[in-house]
């Protein structure tokens, strides 16, 4: 299991798909038939996986940053040595809005697909959230904002193909769209029907507590990374075009040097070397 693990660890560097996450490697050997998605009482069907890829860790053949754990974080709230240093920093990070306030929303049924597409959502200056199942507070006090004043923000929505996932989908939308008395304008990436024919992705029955009854089920991280990264990028290029990007970046350049040399000056200091250099 180590050395599966370790080889698809190995084609992900190369695709430039890195971070990954647990999940996606697990459906990866699901669609090798290395592993089943059959359960067991003794163990998750994808625990083999999580073991093998913590032992890899552990050796440093993978290296801990390389997959992304989305159920835990650490929130910052530290302060600078000085002011003038901070803000220094901080214009570094600081950028323009490509898209005339107006970003779209990813949303993400599930966590670990989030943790995979942060890297693109922050390249193009999006937004990105995950709703991990029913929820009610986090739609009303965290997404519903987003739509205050632009309605019409586009939504690009990720989320699994089965009898669950769809509530969880018609939920997010009805309780945004009743709360801003309009209509969302959604677009659902994955998974779609017509990729998992295309994909030929494995269809499983999954059991509903409400219901009673199995239902055909096919998870999102079943289709590769690459191909979900790839859907999503396609979509930005489609959104906001390449010239845009580029002149956005020479003008926040030169903002950013305008205020470096005003706070230098106010300052009458040299800037030292930035602290990631």
């Amino acid at each position: 299991m180590r050395r599966n693990v370790l080889e698809l660890i190995k084609q992900h560097r190369a695709a430039g798909t890195i971070p990954t996450s647990t999940r996606f490697l697990y459906y990866e050997l699901v669609a090798k038939e290395i592993v089943s998605k059959e359960k067991n009482k003794s163990q998750r069907p994808d625990q083999p996986v999580s073991k093998a890829l913590t032992e890899l860790r552990g050796r440093g053949a993978v290296l801990w940053s390389e997959i992304s754990d989305e159920t835990r974080d650490v929130s910052n709230y530290c302060g600078g040595t000085s002011i003038r240093e901070e803000l220094l920093e901080c214009l570094e990070v600081c950028c323009l809005d490509y898209w005339d306030g107006l970003a779209p929303l990813v949303l993400a049924e599930s966590r670990s697909l989030r943790g995979v597409l942060i890297g693109l959502c922050s390249r193009y200056r999006v937004f990105i959230g995950s709703v991990n199942g029913q929820c009610a507070g986090y739609l009303h006090n965290n997404l519903t904002p987003l739509f205050a004043n632009t309605p019409d923000r586009p939504v690009l929505y990720f989320g699994d193909w089965d009898f669950s996932g769809g509530h969880i989908e018609a939920n997010t939308r009805r309780v945004i769209e009743l709360n801003i008395g309009a209509r969302v304008n959604w677009k659902r990436l994955a998974l779609t029907e017509g990729q998992i024919d295309e994909y030929n992705l494995p269809v499983i029955q999954k059991f509903d507590n409400r219901t009673r009854k199995y239902h055909a089920a096919v998870e999102t991280e079943a289709l590769r990374q690459e191909i979900i990264v790839g859907i999503l990028e396609k979509e930005f290029e489609v959104l906001v075009p390449i010239h845009r990007q580029r002149k956005m970046q020479a003008l926040e350049a030169k903002e950013r040097d305008r205020l470096r040399r005003w706070i230098e000056a106010m300052t009458n200091e040299p800037r030292r070397r930035p602290k990631n250099s």
